[in-house]
């Protein structure tokens, strides 16, 4: 079975997504990483050189290129779960939400450069949450709150979750 981590900005995907897959002697894909290699441009100046239609159709070529990967750690890129292919990429997958309020995510962002949301008020970036969130929702068999937690922390609560242990 894959795990596939979904979420906003700055919920820690990446971070929480090595760690596990470490602990579970997995691989590991996180998809802006495989974005930027098959780009061979960056997240940041691939939306402001084609935008964001283009930036999705790239994402769309890398959930393709994993839709049969069973025994991987995937970290997804916030939009990710907006992707029509997305229903099938999780199929058979177990989808950790790692949810996160707009508070922390404002506070871990600080001035770090992300498209969609550089300047964004708290206001709109809760807005933007909100309609992101219903969309994790509909996809997450596992929600892990990850405002008060460090990665590691997160990481043993998806193990101990999915596994019963």
């Amino acid at each position: 079975m894959k795990i596939v981590l979904i979420g906003f900005a700055a919920a820690g995907k990446t971070e929480t997504g090595k760690i596990v897959a470490r602990k579970l002697k997995r691989d590991f894909v996180d998809v802006d990483e495989e974005i930027t290699k098959l780009s061979q441009e960056s997240v940041s100046d691939l939306f402001g050189k084609y935008g964001e239609q283009y930036f999705r159709q790239l994402e769309s070529e890398v959930l393709k290129k994993y839709f049969e990967v069973c025994n991987a750690v995937i970290s997804c890129g916030g939009g990710s779960a907006l992707s029509p292919l997305f229903q099938d990429f999780a199929n058979n997958a177990a989808v950790v939400w790692l949810k996160v309020t707009p508070q922390t995510v404002y506070k871990r962002l600080g001035s770090v450069v992300r498209p969609l949301f550089d300047g964004l008020s708290l206001r709109n970036l809760e807005l933007k949450m909100k309609e992101r969130n219903a969309i994790y929702g509909k996809y997450a068999s596992l929600i892990v709150d990850t405002d008060a937690l460090e990665p590691e922390e997160v990481a043993d609560e998806i193990i101990k979750k999915l596994y019963l242990i």
